[in-house]
């Protein structure tokens, strides 16, 4: 139920920003099993995405600015580079996927491609958020945290 709830949670996290944090704090306090929390959040945040993705044509209607911005944009130039950008936009942010997103069907008409690129890596990118406090432990001696941090991570 716990995973279920985090991945309702992070639907709307590209709006919000918060999957990030949530990653680390799993991976730093152990309190969940971090694959099956990695995959909730990715997935839920995915969700979010695809849902961008379906009614990006209403929101860019609506909202006249950004839809003068994306008609300006030439996104037959990317060509074949658009599945290597949504690769990027997954895993590292760059481009934000949330604006891929919005940008829909104009961007890469084949939705599938898509959010399955968006999924895989998102799932690589909090894998590694998740990890790193593992990593970053081994390293430094966390007794030189604030004590706000140790209290936070149950030290």
């Amino acid at each position: 139920m716990t995973y279920l709830l985090l991945f309702a949670a992070c639907i709307v996290s590209p709006f919000m920003g918060f999957a990030e944090p949530l990653a680390v704090y799993f991976g730093a306090t152990g309190t969940l099993s971090l694959v099956p929390a990695v995959v909730a959040i990715a997935a839920g945040q995915t969700v979010g995405f695809t849902l961008l993705y379906l009614f990006g044509a209403q929101i860019r209607a609506r909202v006249g600015w950004l839809r003068r911005r994306f008609e300006a944009f030439d996104f037959a130039r990317l060509g074949r580079g658009r599945t290597m950008m949504t690769a990027t936009a997954g895993v590292i942010g760059l481009p934000p996927a949330n604006l891929l997103s919005l940008a829909g069907p104009m961007y890469d008409p084949r939705m599938a491609v898509f959010t399955g690129t968006i999924l895989v890596g998102r799932v690589l990118r909090f894998a590694v958020l998740a990890g790193l406090p593992a990593v970053f432990g081994a390293i430094f001696d966390p007794e030189l945290a604030p004590a706000w941090v140790q209290g936070l991570l149950g030290g």
